[in-house]
């Protein structure tokens, strides 16, 4: 009876036991699609925030030109060969502009690159002919985005935005620049639950890392180069969609764009990434739960198969 009993023990656990794998593989299989099925639902709410995000800054960026553009056609000639009379021009436009703190200083340069007059005082001349917005404006004759810069009359981290004043005949006569508050950024960021949890960053042309979210991190990673591993690299148009080690040292699914979208004069790139762990917290507590559900159901089923073997032992004694 001893041995029929562990016979049918035996036996009815490999059955419950193929049974049970069978089964949880075909969960594993679908917690694995699922993974899938989440990862690429982020990946495209994420590529919609920064879509959101650059709309934002391409907003404000639109709004600097009119701003440029504005102040330039106030000036003539004469207000060029006066600095102080210029300076004096742009400090009150500047005070006017600048209720929200978006910008520290409006300048204007001479077609050779020598600052003329500034809102902000300046001594000794000052040339920035070499500057990467100065260049572009000169060449495109049109706004032009500068890069990360520690500006040489406010001395402050910023990024230019510059946009060249012609005379009737088209020629270039000086160019225009506003620098930009570097932590205005913030400002131009949608609140939203979903971003809580991400990891943001804009860069120049040269992923100069020029705004960093979370806000408590922006100072440590001002002025660095941005590099990513990427990989699985999905690309459309302007817009990607990858997965890296963010610099907060997580893998995480990025979105990324860029703007403006014609980048001859300079362009901004916007990276938003979110760890796979916080995207799958939810999968995995249910692949979690799972598994202490087959663990139960194992115990339970052997529990099971003692019980009826121990039945089927006994039939089977009485019976001969």
């Amino acid at each position: 009876m001893r041995n029929e009993k562990k016979y049918w023990i035996k036996r009815l656990t490999i059955f419950f036991l193929l049974a049970l794998i069978s089964s949880y593989l075909i969960s594993v299989k679908i917690i694995s699609d699922q993974k899938e099925i989440v990862l690429e639902r982020n990946r495209l709410e994420m590529l919609r925030l920064t879509e959101i995000v650059g709309g934002e800054i391409s907003n404000f960026l639109q709004q600097t030109e009119n701003i440029l553009v504005g102040i330039g056609k106030f000036f003539d000639e004469e207000d060029y060969q006066n600095p102080y009379q210029c300076s004096k021009i742009l400090e009150e436009f500047f005070q006017e502009i600048n209720n929200h703190a978006a910008y520290l200083n409006i300048g204007i340069l001479n077609p050779e690159g020598k600052i003329i007059c500034s809102a902000i005082p300046f001594q000794e001349p000052i040339f920035a002919s070499d500057r990467y917005y100065f260049i572009k404006a000169l060449e495109n004759k049109e706004m032009a985005l500068g890069l990360f810069q520690i500006g040489r009359i406010i001395n402050q981290p910023s990024l230019n935005i510059a946009y060249p004043l012609l005379d009737k005949e088209s020629n270039v006569k000086g160019v225009i620049f506003i620098a930009l508050n570097l932590k205005y950024f913030k400002n131009l960021i949608p609140l939203s639950p979903f971003l809580q949890d991400t990891e943001i960053v804009i860069t120049d042309r040269n992923n100069t890392i020029l705004f960093y979210y979370p806000s408590e991190l922006y100072e440590k990673y001002l002025g660095k180069t941005y590099q990513l591993e990427k990989k699985k690299l999905s690309s459309l148009e302007n817009q990607s969609t990858f997965e890296g080690i963010g610099l907060n040292n997580k893998d995480s699914v990025f979105a990324s764009t860029q703007i403006p979208k014609n980048p001859e004069s300079g362009y901004l790139k916007i990276f938003i990434g979110l760890s796979k762990e916080k995207i799958l917290e939810k999968v995995n507590q249910r692949a979690v739960k799972n598994l202490i559900l087959y663990i139960s159901l194992f115990s339970l089923a052997f529990t099971f198969a003692w019980i009826i073997s121990k039945v089927i032992a006994e039939k089977t004694s009485t019976s001969v």
